[in-house]
């Protein structure tokens, strides 16, 4: 039975299918906040004093978390049939206006999940990062043909180069996470390839010392297990620690890429009936790490 909308829904843009993946996204954000709800009355149920206890900062991480899993899913079906359309001739370049319809979906959103105008903001700039490269990459396939077509251009010319996604003409570094590769060299060292460049760091150099002790601090060994599992973390038990923990690491973990990257999107969303999924183009551990 097909799906009815309001006639001023921009979901009425999609295909039925796609709504369909937009709607599977509310379910898995549901699922997300449904769990911390949970975690916090386990805790109130064994005599954890809320002051002791950071429910709000987990309820807040949950919402936050469940807005960008659904913004994503529709970024992502709108870019699709935006291009679609293109392609068929439906609509012009300037058709679909990606970025308000974004804009409108964030405030149903952000109404409610009740966020607070601070984090309503770093969604909006989260966002904001997204919509460009999506634009930069639908430009990149739709235009690109059409340039390199014979009828087009001389015949003795090449065909132009796919242009590079970068920040400026002076700075290679990525700006999509599935331009970022990081492979661990040893318990201690990483090499991280960041668009054209490559670095080696240690857990230090990255921002994961204990300020304590000085030695990796337990993100970062989330992290070097997320590395051993290619990527993929789906229970606590093979990432070595209880998954409340294994939760917060990933919070760490998240903060620090971002901030070393200056990408804003979530580099490990956690995915239903997957677990915590890394966004990057690569997470591993190279031969030697094991010799």
């Amino acid at each position: 039975m097909p799906i009815v909308l309001d006639p001023s829904d921009p979901q009425n843009l999609l295909s039925e299918a796609a709504r369909r993946r937009i709607d599977k996204a509310y379910v898995s954000a549901e699922a997300i906040r449904t769990k911390a709800e949970a975690d916090a009355e386990a805790r109130a149920r064994v005599g954890k004093r809320v002051d002791e206890a950071p429910d709000g900062l987990e309820r807040r991480e949950a919402e936050l978390e469940s807005v960008r899993l659904i913004l994503g899913a529709m970024l992502k079906e709108y870019s699709a049939a935006r291009e679609d359309a293109i392609r068929a001739g439906r609509i012009s370049e300037s058709g679909w206006n990606l970025r308000e319809i974004m804009a409108r979906e964030l405030d149903g959103l952000a109404s409610s999940a009740g966020l607070t105008d601070i984090d309503r903001h770093t969604i909006e700039l989260e966002l904001s990062v997204d919509l460009r490269t999506a634009t930069e990459e639908a430009i990149s396939e739709v235009v690109q043909p059409a340039a390199a077509s014979p009828k087009s251009r001389p015949a003795k010319e090449a065909t132009p180069a796919r242009p590079e996604i970068v920040t400026n003409e002076h700075d290679n570094r990525a700006t999509r996470w599935k331009d970022v590769e990081i492979t661990f060299l040893s318990d201690e060292r990483v090499q991280i390839r960041n668009g054209n460049q490559t670095e080696t760091q240690n857990y230090a150099e990255w921002g994961f010392a204990d300020r304590r002790t000085g030695k990796p601090n337990q993100a970062w060994v989330t992290l070097r297990a997320m590395a051993e599992l290619n990527g993929i973390i789906r229970d606590g038990a093979r990432a070595g620690a209880a998954w409340p923990k294994v939760e917060k690491r990933i919070q760490e973990i998240r903060k620090v890429l971002r901030k070393h990257f200056g990408i804003a999107a979530d580099p490990i969303p956690f995915i239903e009936g997957t677990g915590y999924q890394s966004r990057l183009k690569k997470i591993g551990c190279s031969p030697s790490f094991r010799t």
